[in-house]
């Protein structure tokens, strides 16, 4: 049965969620929506929801899944690569505020 692309989100700000990317990124890691939402300590079907989110907010399907698992579409490659980018950003942004004067610890 094939997947239709999702309707792209409308316009006027990004609703994306962090541990949606998250999702997504350990699903192709490991091959797995269930060992990913295993993983996040969330419900298979919860995580499943989030990646159709993920996929409506992008206009994309991101996964392909089939009996031996999931593996990534060409936008789904994209959107992974570019989520461990701004997940490495956003660490050093935290590294470096906790070492500003004054900053919480």
């Amino acid at each position: 049965m094939a997947r239709h692309a999702p309707e792209p989100a409308q316009r006027g700000g990004s609703r994306l969620k962090p541990r949606a990317l998250r999702g997504l990124v350990l699903a192709l890691q490991l091959g797995s929506v269930r060992g990913a939402a295993r993983a996040l300590g969330i419900s298979q079907p919860g995580l499943s929801k989030l990646l159709r989110e993920l996929e409506a907010e992008f206009g994309a399907p991101l996964l392909v899944r089939s009996h031996r698992g999931v593996a990534a579409t060409p936008a789904g490659t994209l959107v992974c690569e570019y989520s461990r980018r701004a997940d490495g950003e956003l660490a050093l942004v935290r590294e470096r505020i906790r070492s500003l004067p004054g900053a919480v610890r």
